[in-house]
């Protein structure tokens, strides 16, 4: 159970993997999207690929970032686990090779395995130094996976941080 929020000063919720809200912005954040819902209560609100001004917005970000985009290849997920089972049903169908780290994020493996993916496990290299290259050009050359799930910054559950040359 989680704590109660009187507890959140002078406990520390070991728990659970979560930060708190990081307040005061996500009130205002909450606040600033309420102010613009009306417009969008007036149509049906289904918007698969995401609100198309927020699209624009994010292919506008990776265009001022040096990557072109268009809103058309944008898609807004309600979270990373969206995107992944998303790429998984779109790219790896029933019975497809996809390569993944060992060990890596255990939804994501469970996540892979419920859309029918045959998963190919890769070993991280060694003290936490990123990816072992050698062993994923061999996954790569003989498996020849459809397609590969790795983590480069912060990876879940190692911490590792692959290195840029990676």
């Amino acid at each position: 159970d989680p704590l109660p929020p009187e507890t959140a000063a002078s406990v520390i919720d070991l728990g659970c993997a979560a930060l708190p809200a990081p307040e005061p912005w996500l009130t205002r954040a909450f606040q600033g999207a309420l102010e613009e819902l009306p417009p969008y209560a007036h149509t049906h609100g289904d918007f698969p690929a995401g609100l198309p001004v927020l699209r624009e917005a994010i292919a506008d970000r990776y265009t001022a970032r040096g990557i072109p985009t268009m809103p058309e290849q944008i898609m807004v997920t309600t979270g990373a686990m969206g995107a992944v089972a998303a790429i998984c049903r779109l790219i790896a169908g029933h019975g497809e090779r996809v390569a993944v780290e060992s060990p890596s994020y255990a939804n994501v493996l469970q996540l892979m395995r419920e859309t029918g993916a045959r998963l190919v496990p890769v070993a991280m290299a060694d003290a936490l130094a990123g990816w072992d290259l050698p062993a994923w050009r061999q996954v790569l050359r003989d498996a020849a996976p459809r397609m590969a799930y790795v983590v480069a910054d912060f990876h879940n559950p190692t911490g590792a941080l692959a290195p840029e040359e990676q």
